[in-house]
């Protein structure tokens, strides 16, 4: 009994779990107690059980999550807007080779903003 889960699926199956029907990857969306879910499973043969990855989930509260199933500001990598309007980028990264935060511009074909996981904001020309 699935409980009103309503859901939507590509290359799956269910018997005493969930299967794929053909080689390759698997993909579903569905639709469970006010959130909307989407996942993915990796490369593998017909027939195989199935474990989810979720890759995007709008909860019923309204956080949007993806990459990520923790709405936490501080815990569990991924991208977050949080019901309160809040917008949280939760990585391992932490030099300012990488970014967190971006605008670019096609017009100019650079970056305008962007900030650092070391923390250094640059505003094209500058960096604070």
């Amino acid at each position: 009994d699935f409980g009103g889960l309503m859901h939507v699926a590509q290359n799956m199956y269910y018997g005493t779990d969930y299967q794929r029907k053909e080689t390759g990857y698997a993909s579903r969306f569905y639709q469970y107690q006010g959130a909307f879910v989407w996942q993915n499973a990796g490369y593998a043969a017909g027939g195989s059980s199935i474990a989810w990855e979720t890759k995007m989930q709008l909860s019923g509260n309204g956080d949007l999550l993806v990459g990520t199933t923790s709405n936490s500001a501080s815990s569990n990598e991924g991208s977050k807007i949080v019901s309160n309007g809040r917008l949280f980028q939760v990585s391992s990264y932490d030099a300012n080779t990488q970014e967190s935060l971006s605008m670019y511009s096609t017009g100019a074909a650079a970056y305008r903003f962007f900030v650092g996981w070391g923390g250094t904001v640059y505003a094209n020309p500058f960096h604070i």
